[in-house]
């Protein structure tokens, strides 16, 4: 069951309404994020743009990444907040974080250590 939020009417007592929630996905990165697998991922993420859950990206397993691979996943990121669906990390590897950050695209990608290391600055 949702959890329910109270939102009390002038002058009577606070009534009960359910908050609607989006089911969360998890989408699993894979090892190699590269040129080589950008197809195949695009056609695998094009259908979660069409729903209504929001995402969470599992990227402990990337080991190999390049700018192809970075660009697709920024770019499903900003089609999915323009969508108004959250774009969540669960965990990133030290590759996909070294790599993004060596691009300048850490803070776009909303990394953690990427934004550590600015909070530092």
């Amino acid at each position: 069951m949702p959890p329910k939020k109270t939102s009390p009417a002038a002058g009577s007592p606070a009534t009960t309404l359910p908050v609607a929630m989006s089911p969360v996905i998890t989408v699993e990165l894979p090892a190699n994020l590269t040129i080589s697998t950008a197809e195949a991922l695009h056609e695998k993420w094009e259908p979660l743009l069409l729903g209504d859950g929001d995402v969470s990206i599992d990227g402990a397993n990337v080991e190999r990444t390049d700018t192809a691979g970075l660009q697709l996943l920024l770019a499903f990121k900003d089609a999915l907040q323009k969508r108004n669906l959250s774009f969540t990390w669960q965990s990133s590897s030290s590759v996909l974080i070294e790599a993004a950050d060596q691009i300048g695209m850490g803070k776009l990608l909303e990394l953690k250590s990427s934004q550590a290391k600015e909070d530092r600055q």
